[in-house]
């Protein structure tokens, strides 16, 4: 399923900007659980510009089912999006941010990360250890004016669960439980 979801790409959602800023704004599109393609992608973009002052970073991959009927495969892929792709590309970022005295992470991460509730454990699990190690990351790259900011947003009206979330295979025991009523996957 993750493959299909690189897939996924709005080619046509930049092009008012890139309209309208042309040489201002670079676009690419890449694989964030590919260390090397993130890696070419952040050091593409410094040689481009000759400075970044902040990076975006918004890993998002929508994971939802019980905690035992979600695969181990679908956790890792929810942990390598979410976490290890937003660390791979912040880690890229600070040996180029030091050099040029300073820069500026924002960290999109989710409420999510401070609460679970029934079909969201492992998103949620997913988005406390993004927050855990952003927390500790903002601490160790202040004294180089790195500044980060995590950003928790709550529920916004998008496609996000319905059009692009993955679902895991809820064992048919939940069906006509608390689960199922008031947070199920059928609910989409």
């Amino acid at each position: 399923m993750i493959g299909s979801l690189r897939q996924h790409v709005k080619k046509d959602a930049l092009a008012a900007l890139e309209s309208e800023y042309g040489a201002q704004l670079w676009v690419t599109a890449l694989d964030l659980t590919n260390p090397q393609a993130v890696n070419g992608a952040v050091n593409q973009a410094f040689q481009i510009f000759g400075t970044v002052d902040v990076l975006l970073n918004n890993a998002a991959y929508g994971l939802y089912g019980t905690v035992e009927g979600i695969s181990t495969k679908q956790t890792g892929e929810v942990f390598s999006v979410n976490v290890f792709g937003s660390l791979n590309t912040a880690r890229t970022f600070l040996p180029h941010f030091r050099e040029q005295g300073g820069g500026q992470i924002i960290q999109i991460a989710s409420m999510a990360g401070q609460y679970s509730a029934p079909v969201t454990g492992m998103y949620s699990a997913s988005k406390w250890a993004v927050e855990a190690a952003f927390e500790a990351l903002a601490t160790e790259v202040e004294p180089f004016n790195i500044q980060t900011t995590i950003v928790e947003p709550g529920g916004i009206r998008t496609n996000f669960v319905g059009g692009n979330g993955v679902f895991g295979e809820d064992p048919i025991a939940y069906q006509d439980t608390k689960v199922e009523k008031n947070g199920s996957t059928d609910e989409r």
